[in-house]
């Protein structure tokens, strides 16, 4: 599963995200409150891609996301341009 919110100060960013190419949240506008996205992962190497739509009021575009499976969590987050990505190989 995919987590994503954020933690900082909500500005009014806004991301998608790609798993594989294909949109799995689009034009989401980053809350405190956590988001929550399930994930069917792909046998081999998944790409989970994070775009920033904009970067508001503030610079850069800030989101937190965690990674979760049955048997590990991995947090990470992004500071991101406007239309910049960010990607993830996955292995699964």
């Amino acid at each position: 599963m995919l987590k994503v919110w954020d933690e900082g100060m909500q500005d009014g960013d806004v991301v998608s995200v790609k798993l594989n190419g294909v949109l799995v949240l689009h034009d989401y506008i980053l809350k405190r409150e956590i988001r929550v996205i399930g994930l069917l992962l792909s046998k081999g190497e998944n790409t989970i891609e994070i775009v920033a739509q904009n970067t508001r009021s503030r610079f850069p575009n800030t989101a937190s996301l965690s990674f979760e499976d049955s048997t590990s969590i991995i947090k990470l987050s992004s500071n991101l341009e406007k239309d910049q990505s960010a990607v993830i190989k996955v292995v699964h």
